[in-house]
């Protein structure tokens, strides 16, 4: 959205999608009247159907993603699929957008801050910030997102990147400092109530728990603090979300998802699960 808006101005609508309604919000645009001389879907991957559809408008249409559960759409002219990149790392879906409005729109303003922002992101977004590089600004960046906001987070970034300005100031530094009091006492928390099953993943130790914010950097330190769990898996009752961690090398959670109707990274995994479910759980405990 930041980099939508830092090359469209005001000539741009944006949709924040996630897979429980991505499929709607494209048909949506499909059968639409308006007029859009283009459709960004970055960062995540349509069913077949759509993508059928999405053919027909295909001059119309640009698909950008990371997520090698998405690779099938790489048949589709309108599509980019890219897992990783030999000179950059792993890919994601902000750094495959710049690259793209770099190379075909005029009047992109590059600047160096947005340059590393971008890379943050994309650091962040791959967990190389902490695998391979060891830099904390990345995930500050994610920190100062969730303190402010994604709407405050986002006008302030234009503005800062569209004017080559420095990515934090001061204020944002304090905010940082707090919020990382708060992120080690949720984790700590959480530690403290980690649930550990040897039956629902046949062949596989988990540690399960219930958690609403603070998921990559909770799944984690979990999964550090517990060596002996293959991977953790995160519920969020509120967003009816589950998210699979691990920091094991020979494991792909992306397959563990697509069980569960989601998919993801070998990683970073996540799937959703039906409401119902949450009315079973409420009926159980208050029968």
């Amino acid at each position: 959205e930041i980099l939508g808006r830092i090359a469209f101005g005001e000539d741009i609508d944006v949709v924040r999608c996630d897979y429980r309604n991505i499929d709607d919000k494209v048909e949506e645009f499909i059968n639409s009247d308006e007029e859009y001389d283009k459709l960004f879907i970055t960062d995540i991957s349509v069913k077949k159907e759509l993508a059928d559809a999405l053919n027909n408008v295909s001059d119309k249409v640009i698909l950008l993603d990371h997520h090698k559960t998405a690779l099938w759409l790489n048949e589709y002219p309108f599509a980019l699929v890219q897992v990783e990149d030999e000179s950059v790392g792993k890919m994601c879906g902000a750094y495959l957008f710049y690259e793209y409005l770099k190379k075909n729109h005029e009047e992109f303003n590059d600047t160096l801050a947005l340059k590393l922002f971008i890379d943050y992101v994309r650091m962040y977004d791959t967990w190389e910030w902490k695998e391979k590089y060891d830099n904390i600004i990345p995930k500050r960046l994610n920190d100062l997102m969730y303190i402010d906001g994604p709407n405050e987070f986002i006008d302030k970034m234009v503005y800062r990147l569209g004017n080559n300005l420095f990515i934090f100031d001061d204020t944002d530094l304090m905010k940082l400092q707090i919020e990382q009091t708060y992120i080690n006492s949720y984790i700590a928390q959480k530690n403290e109530t980690l649930m550990i099953n040897d039956n629902l993943f046949p062949g596989y130790t988990v540690g399960i728990t219930f958690a609403d914010k603070y998921i990559s950097e909770l799944g984690n330190k979990l999964c550090e603090l517990h060596p002996e769990l293959d991977f953790v898996v995160l519920i969020n009752m509120s967003t009816l979300a589950v998210s699979y961690r691990t920091v094991k090398d020979d494991l792909d959670l992306s397959d563990i998802a697509k069980r569960f109707g989601g998919g993801g990274h070998p990683k970073a995994s996540g799937s959703r699960f039906d409401a119902s479910i949450v009315n079973d759980m409420l009926n159980n405990i208050f029968k």
